[in-house]
């Protein structure tokens, strides 16, 4: 009796389905922006996140700012405070969250304010001031802002593990 395959039997090739990857979108961007003098800094940015529909981050900024709005502390009686310069941009820091209540926001974690940003400026002497943007900040001179947007951010709430531990124990 023969052994083995059958006559005329051979290996068939075998079809391989192949993963195409498509082109996707990434979640996160880096924009610079170029604000011209006498327009408002702040303005400028919620413009960005408005006309891409997303949230962003600003990362640096450098520049003249020629006057800027501060909060008062409510300890102060609450109010803005108006600051003519020129100043030296130091900083702008701050997140926006564009459509601040369609994101996940997971157990613990509280949704942001929608707006709330701060800012460093330098006097011509040398003076630092800095504090909760309030209203306008009206660009000057070579104003360049570098800002990162995103969409669909999660919103988590960090517990360091020591607090942690320390609540189990106080559960206990």
């Amino acid at each position: 009796m023969p052994r083995g395959r059958p006559s005329g039997s051979k290996n068939k090739p075998k079809t391989t389905s192949l993963l195409v990857a498509q082109p996707v979108e990434p979640s996160m961007k880096l924009v610079i922006i170029n604000v011209d003098r006498g327009k408002d800094i702040m303005q400028t940015i919620l413009n960005v996140a408005h006309q891409g529909c997303v949230s962003l981050t600003v990362l640096s900024a450098s520049g003249t700012v020629t006057s800027v709005t501060l909060c008062n502390s409510p300890n102060d009686g609450g109010g803005a405070l108006m600051l003519h310069g020129p100043f030296t941009l130091l900083s702008i820091n701050g997140s926006y969250f564009y459509n601040n209540n369609q994101y996940n926001l997971h157990s613990g974690a509280t949704r942001s304010p929608p707006v709330s940003f701060g800012i460093h400026l330098s006097t011509s002497k040398g003076k630092i001031l800095g504090g909760a943007i309030g209203g306008n900040v009206i660009a000057g001179d070579d104003v360049s802002i570098t800002l990162s947007t995103f969409s669909h951010p999660e919103i988590y709430m960090y517990v360091p593990k020591d607090e942690e531990e320390d609540n189990d124990e106080k559960k206990q």
